[in-house]
């Protein structure tokens, strides 16, 4: 009995193993699978891209919260084994504690990816605002760049109270010139440091592959490493997730779309894009101010111009009507005519 009983115990802690060792491995497979969407590299090219990519990665980071439960229960099975001194101890505690990096890693990734897609959403937002504000100065250009200044004194002065409006909204519109301008500044901050990253390119494992050779690296299907020397047409130099450098078969590997930024360009290009969008935005808006300023100096002199015309012809008429009091030869025809028109003359007197 005691030979059967402990073959028994044997075949049961070889059965718990081979379950333990399948349970990574699932686990392993679902990690590799995940792991080229939490190193994807497309930061979107609009706005609704990069908003549609986040909505998929905020998917991404539900299903880690979700599996982190199953992973945490094989991790502790391996270390019940282990506590109980399984045969394989060793083993298992390697198999556990490769498990629990992959899982680190994973995560880690995820949360790189979600900080580089909230950085593009940010400069993504900085495009659409500065299209909206290039609109808005394109409506403004006709009405602050107009020549016509009025016909008359009430066109002129009608034109010169909505020219004032316009005023307003321009100088109103200077926040909003001052906000995109800080939102360019922090654009460019997050430019740079992803610059640094953008000359790494990375592979994806297609197949499998054991070192056969010290030189070699280890790789598994779904694997992302980078690319470091690919000079030699078979075998490529790369570079794992947890820094352990090698040669792999590039027949074995698939380079990685690089990232782009909204118009295909790189981060630094995109620093610059960046810069230069908004110089020509401060420059547009410095014109728009000054073409107001400088058509409102000629309202107000057409306005003038026409007050003093009108003035004038008053003027002008005031002086016939005089004239022709002035000039007359109307002596009167009796006493009551002559004080009427000794009348009149006095009140002519009083206007001069």
């Amino acid at each position: 009995q005691s030979p059967m009983t402990a073959r028994h115990a044997v075949l049961d802690d070889s059965l718990r193993l081979q379950q333990f060792f399948r349970d990574v491995e699932d686990e392993e497979t679902w990690i590799r699978e995940k792991e080229p969407i939490a190193c994807s590299t497309n930061r979107g090219k609009d706005l609704t891209g990069v908003q549609n990519l986040l909505k998929k990665h905020q998917a991404l980071q539900a299903e880690l919260s979700g599996h982190e439960n199953r992973i945490q229960t094989v991790c502790s099975e391996g270390r019940a084994m282990k506590d109980g001194g399984h045969f394989a101890s060793k083993d298992i505690q390697s198999k556990v504690d490769q498990l629990l990096a992959d899982w680190d890693n994973l995560k880690d990734k995820a949360r790189s990816r979600k900080t580089d897609l909230e950085e593009s959403l940010q400069e993504q937002q900085y495009y659409a605002d500065a299209n909206e504000a290039e609109s808005w100065m394109k409506e403004k250009e006709p009405l602050v760049a107009s020549t016509d200044y009025g016909k008359d004194e009430d066109s002129a002065q009608a034109m010169l109270k909505k020219h004032e409006v316009i005023i307003s909204d321009l100088d109103a519109y200077g926040n909003s010139i001052s906000q995109l301008q800080e939102q360019s500044t922090q654009c460019q901050a997050l430019s740079r440091p992803q610059a640094e990253e953008q000359g790494k390119e990375c592979v994806m494992a297609m197949f499998d592959y054991a070192a056969k050779t010290p030189r070699d690296l280890p790789m598994k299907k779904g694997d992302v490493l980078t690319l470091l020397n690919a000079s030699n047409k078979d075998w490529w130099k790369v570079e794992s997730s947890s820094g352990q450098q090698g040669f792999v078969p590039a027949a074995y590997v698939k380079k990685m779309e690089m990232g782009a930024g909204p118009s295909g360009t790189s981060a630094q290009g995109d620093e610059e894009t960046v810069a230069n969008r908004q110089e020509v935005i401060n420059t547009k808006y410095a014109e728009l101010l000054d073409l107001a300023k400088k058509r409102h100096h000629k309202l107000q002199e057409s306005t003038k111009r026409h007050m003093l015309s009108r003035e004038a012809n008053e003027l002008e008429s005031w002086i016939s009507d005089k004239e022709a009091v002035a000039s007359s030869d109307e002596l009167g025809k009796d006493l009551e005519h002559v004080e009427v028109l000794r009348k009149k003359f006095d009140d002519f007197q009083k206007d001069l």
